[in-house]
């Protein structure tokens, strides 16, 4: 499909509430100077520190190497308060800034930005009158079906949840490990669920200032096998955020093998992974949990009696890797419904069961089932998504790299890190002054190991990018 063609799609779409207008417009090419000149067709309103291969003992550590900005080393101010300091949080936004929520182009949050798949509100619509009278499905038990016959996986090693978030603390609830090996920076859920259980928190980190190449990446990998000892929890997130860094599967792996030598866990989220538009066997969802039970050249999955080819290759290490291995995605951020919360989380078959015994058997409510099983669905907005997605993040990528002043990561998800480059630059600043234009964007200080100069932006269509964009040249020339 046609890029025309997909911001059309979001022009029609009937799902979504009220948009932008302007959201909806073809864009002719892929220059800021080609057929979109100026701020007003643009919807513009008139008015760190290089990372060292090193293990950070503990948070304090983190604050006191300088690490850490000064506004975010009071534990209140890092975390943000009632959101943990995390994006999203339009409400407060409108409230500060005397604006709608709908008047947001959110780039705080990493979400679909083709929005939720059409038609899912008629669908919803549709079942809401009988599904709220009633409790929802326990364990999500029809959509949980739907998903691992998608994932080409056995129903028991597959644990649904009320987000990807929610399946996070859960989980480390119920392991309640002792020490656990977190990269910096990274989501700083991973942290919170580990001090709420109890943990000891070690650092290691990740490199967002090297240009990425296989012997980077590898050298990453071998420090933080020389931590390992000691941990029974290692933590991964990839794509990594907010850098979008991938780790191939194949490096993990030697990870989660000498995790496994060792008695330790690894837990690794993927929630940004269909965004990179990587085939599925490069992620351990399609790889590990489908080759460790269905060995050959080709996966017949027992429930739907599909053939998957490509997910064989079962050697001696894939038991090794799956008997400590757990992989949690979110889906909200795929299909766009971070109101209704929904993700998985797969596992060892007798862990999972003892999650599911032990938990709350209606964590994920019925129009996020409903919602869930209509979206398996959707094939041809998935592909709309990632191709959009791709388009966005070259032309962002491009664009940034022009801006003096602004330095731009590669990464691989539907979100890219920056960093103020200029003496006394203050991502908080650029905040709160992109904020009262109607824009919002995430500080990224409150990350362990990244500083006052780095925030994260979302990929958004076309006409908010060059808003974005627009706003990001008068801020760093002096005009805000």
């Amino acid at each position: 499909m046609g890029y025309d063609k997909v911001e059309n799609k979001l022009a029609m779409k009937g799902n979504s509430g009220d948009r932008d207008p302007l959201i909806g417009k073809a864009v002719p090419n892929d220059s800021m100077g080609g057929g979109l000149t100026s701020r007003e067709t643009a919807g513009e309103h008139a008015s760190g520190r290089k990372f060292a291969v090193e293990l950070i003992n503990d948070r304090d550590s983190v604050k006191g190497g300088g690490y850490i900005s000064e506004s975010a080393k009071n534990t209140g101010e890092a975390a943000g308060g009632e959101t943990g300091g995390h994006g999203g949080n339009v409400y407060a936004a409108a409230a500060a800034h005397g604006l709608r929520p709908e008047d947001f182009c959110d780039f705080s949050s990493n979400i679909n930005p083709l929005g939720p798949p059409p038609g899912l509100l008629p669908e919803l619509k549709r079942h809401l009158e009988r599904e709220i009278c009633r409790y929802p499905a326990p364990q999500a038990a029809p959509f949980r079906g739907a998903l691992a016959r998608e994932l080409g996986i056995p129903e028991e090693h597959l644990l649904i949840g009320n987000g990807a978030n929610e399946l996070i603390h859960l989980f480390f609830l119920w392991k309640r490990p002792k020490k656990v090996l977190i990269p910096a920076p990274t989501f700083s859920e991973y942290e919170r669920a580990a001090r709420l259980a109890g943990a000891e928190v070690e650092y290691f980190r990740l490199l967002p200032e090297e240009v990425l190449s296989e012997e980077i990446l590898a050298a990453q990998i071998q420090a933080v096998q020389a931590q390992m000892d000691g941990s029974d929890l290692i933590v991964f997130c990839n794509p990594n955020n907010p850098t979008g860094m991938f780790y191939p599967r194949e490096l993990l792996e030697g990870i989660a093998q000498g995790a496994g030598e060792k008695g330790a866990a690894v837990f690794i989220d993927e929630s940004f992974f269909p965004f990179t538009g990587r085939p599925a066997p490069e992620s351990f969802s399609g790889s590990v949990f489908r080759s460790a039970f269905y060995p050959g050249s080709a996966v017949s999955c027992p429930e739907s009696g599909e053939s998957r080819p490509g997910y064989g290759n079962e050697t001696e290490n894939t038991v090794v890797i799956y008997g400590n291995l757990w992989v949690a995605t979110s889906l909200t951020k795929l299909w766009a419904l971070p109101g209704l919360r929904l993700g998985y989380l797969l596992g060892p078959p007798e862990g999972i069961r003892s999650l599911t015994e032990n938990g709350d058997p209606w964590r994920v409510n019925a129009l996020a089932q409903r919602a869930g099983s209509y979206c398996l669905s959707q094939k041809q907005y998935l592909e709309d998504s990632l191709e959009l997605v791709k388009r966005e993040r070259e032309f962002l990528l491009r664009e940034l790299e022009k801006i003096d002043g602004l330095k731009v990561y590669p990464g691989e998800a539907n979100y890219l890190l920056l960093r103020g480059l200029s003496c006394g630059f203050s991502s908080a600043d650029l905040c709160r002054k992109l904020a009262a234009r109607g824009i919002l964007i995430r500080d990224a200080s409150n990350f362990p190991g990244l500083d006052g100069s780095y925030f994260r932006i979302a990929v958004r269509p076309r006409l908010e990018n060059l808003r974005l964009l627009f706003a990001l040249q008068d801020y760093l020339c002096g005009v805000m």
